[in-house]
């Protein structure tokens, strides 16, 4: 297969890992928001419409909860993205070759695959 960069254009395969890194670390992202504004949400519940010490303060609790959940949300995305964009692309055949295993098996079928459908599954 050769390098995985051919004048500066990576290989659609490494592109997608790419790519598919990139959108987890957004759903990553999306996680923890939603996290947060359901702490929020259950906050202000708590201490709008119960009113008792104990649920006023599980409420003020789960409001600075729901604050550091969304910072250390924030912070997270923006290093793992930070890290993302520092990956050299040569590094991305490398650890897609630990992965699915050496370039020269793509598109291949494994023995196992190749049965006929008439043979009965062990």
């Amino acid at each position: 297969m050769g390098s995985p960069v051919v004048n500066n254009v990576l290989h659609p395969v490494n592109q997608l890992s790419i790519t598919r890194t990139i959108l987890a670390n957004e759903r990553t992202l999306l996680s923890y928001l939603r996290g947060s504004v359901g702490c929020l949400l259950g906050g202000i519940g708590l201490i709008k419409f119960l009113d008792h010490p104990v649920y006023l303060f599980s409420g003020s609790v789960l409001l600075v909860f729901s604050v550091i959940l969304f910072v250390v949300g924030l912070k997270r995305f923006r290093s793992v993205k930070k890290l993302i964009s520092e990956i050299d692309p040569v590094d991305w055949l490398v650890v897609e070759q630990r992965i699915v295993g050496t370039p020269g098996n793509r598109g291949r079928v494994s023995a196992r695959a190749q049965k006929t459908p008439d043979e009965p599954r062990r």
